[in-house]
């Protein structure tokens, strides 16, 4: 039976339908992006994409050359004019009656994962996906400084149908003039809920989800992976820290490789059910001129992108979702043999000390980097 549900986070419906009966061999599947030539971001094309950014390298190699672990550079095709000055009179609303409008201007980078051709994120190790979520870490840190920027948004498009134009793994960054809507929806319900109960509105969630554990897929000491209540796509999830904590590059070195564990399992779930199905994933995080910390809570989302919206979505705003996420969550629980209550062994990659790394989480809200940027 077909049902409306209620997304505790924000005033959102979707509707339940699994009458719809989608299954997990539902995934789009897509062709490879990539038909031969030359892939610009594999290592020894440097000069194929624009100058780097940032970059996690081996010792003694030098910037726009071999020898990174993972990169940042700018996006060729940006949809922000990333070459605006900030500040007052660049970026000012220019208002006519009922329209308005101003410079988009930011930065629109790509930060690729990977120095050798890969295109699945199981094809990652747990070290190369927490050099990923460092330089997630770095960037934001670093974007934490500039004056005008206010949110920035990381995602990762995976295959044709998740938006993605090349196949090298990889992620995007855009760094904002503006709080983006979805995001200042969740600022704001969350803000009501502490008003109101005086608690973080997903700390509650966590605690309720672990009591339900129907929809838990996966749970770590720090970390907990669930299908939504209100799931919008099918095999949806969301993976939230179970310490609370407003803002991504608050997170220390161990929080990161623990993260990168609980990811990299996670995105193999969704690569379970074919081989090249198409997702998304996107970071949310606070904004930079919130001062309400205690009521926000970063976290991850993956979106399968399994099923397309039409019509009716298109004109209620409202989704249709053809797996019931109670279902969903048993179904990707077996994808990789866990069940609602486990805490499974949490392996992490080597030290500081050891990669030669050396790297510390930024001083959240102040901009401030405890010690040491990503090497050049």
């Amino acid at each position: 039976m077909a049902e409306y549900r209620k997304d505790p986070l924000v005033e959102r419906w979707v509707i339940i339908a699994p009458d719809r009966a989608g299954r997990p061999h539902e995934f789009v599947e897509t062709e490879s992006v990539r038909r031969g030539g030359v892939c610009v971001f594999c290592a020894g094309n440097e000069s194929e994409t624009t100058p780097e950014i940032d970059a996690i390298r081996e010792a003694g190699t030098a910037k726009n050359g071999p020898g990174w672990r993972v990169r940042a550079v700018g996006n060729k095709f940006p949809f922000l004019n990333v070459n605006g000055e900030w500040g007052v009179g660049n970026g000012e609303c220019q208002s006519d009656g009922l329209f308005t409008s101003h410079p988009a201007v930011g930065k629109h980078e790509v930060l690729i994962e990977s120095a050798t051709h890969v295109t699945r994120s199981g094809e990652l190790s747990v070290e190369q996906l927490t050099d990923v979520l460092r330089l997630y870490r770095s960037r934001l840190a670093e974007l934490r400084r500039e004056p005008g920027i206010r949110y920035v948004q990381i995602f990762k498009n995976v295959g044709e149908a998740g938006g993605a134009s090349i196949e090298h793994l990889h992620s995007q960054l855009a760094a904002l003039t503006i709080v983006p809507a979805a995001v200042a929806e969740e600022h704001a319900a969350s803000l009501a809920y502490h008003a109101e109960h005086r608690r973080c509105v997903f700390c509650d969630l966590i605690a309720a989800e672990l009591a339900a554990k129907v929809r838990i897929v996966e749970q770590t000491p720090s970390y907990v992976v669930a299908c939504p209540y209100a799931s919008r796509f099918s095999y949806e999830m969301q993976l939230l820290p179970r310490r609370h904590a407003a803002d991504f590059d608050c997170l220390s070195d161990a929080d990161l490789a623990e993260l990168a564990v609980v990811l990299r399992r996670t995105l193999v779930r969704v690569e379970s059910f074919g081989a090249r199905p198409a997702y998304n994933v996107v970071l949310h995080t606070d904004s930079f001129d919130s001062f309400g910390p205690e009521h926000y809570h970063w976290h991850m989302e993956v979106l399968p992108r399994g099923s397309k919206q039409a019509g009716f979505e298109w004109a209620t705003g409202v989704f249709v979702n053809a797996v019931a996420p109670e279902a969903a969550a048993a179904v990707l629980r077996r994808a990789l043999g866990t069940s609602a209550g486990d805490d499974p062994p949490v392996e992490t990659p080597p030290s500081d000390s050891e990669s030669g790394d050396g790297k510390e989480a930024g001083d959240c809200k102040t901009g401030v980097t405890r010690r040491g940027e990503f090497a050049d």
